[in-house]
């Protein structure tokens, strides 16, 4: 297995790095955009020189309704910026619908669940799949779709 970049978008996204055995998380909220392309940068090289393959799976959300204007836009932005980054160090990505990869995952939100209880859910299934982790609900699931994506590439 390559490197594996998983990103959950938006202001309280987050970013999971599969390296090996190392497991890097990163929340969106708490980083400049130039923080975020650093820490690519510096997983897919070495000593400044690009050598380690990875691909990136982003999230494939879009605007909700009821979302203001300005949010809508901010989060467009943020998902420009992360897409022309990976682009900018020729790293392949796939986008994958969150249906998707909680499906693929083995994840069911109970019926009638409310926004709130299902990111519940989905925190509680990260931490029990990966123990060893310090998780906040802005790394969840990026941790998730990183998983989700260590299962697809192994096939």
């Amino acid at each position: 297995m390559g490197i594996i970049i998983a990103v959950d978008p938006g202001t309280k996204g987050g970013i999971c790095i599969m390296k090996q055995d190392t497991i890097t998380l990163l929340a969106l909220s708490k980083l400049t955009w130039p923080d975020v392309a650093a820490h690519i940068f510096s997983t897919i090289s070495y000593s400044g020189e690009f050598t380690f393959k990875a691909k990136a799976y982003i999230e494939d959300v879009h605007a909700m309704p009821k979302q203001g204007v300005t949010s809508t836009f901010k989060f467009g932005e943020a998902y420009g910026k992360l897409q022309g980054i990976l682009t900018a160090y020729s790293i392949p990505f796939e986008r994958v619908r969150p249906q998707v990869w909680q499906k693929a995952i083995g994840f069911k939100s109970k019926k009638g669940a409310t926004k709130t209880e299902h990111k519940r859910g989905l925190k509680e299934l990260a931490q029990e799949l990966y123990p060893q982790q310090k998780l906040t609900n802005e790394v969840a699931d990026a941790l998730l779709i990183a998983e989700y994506a260590r299962r697809k590439e192994g096939e």
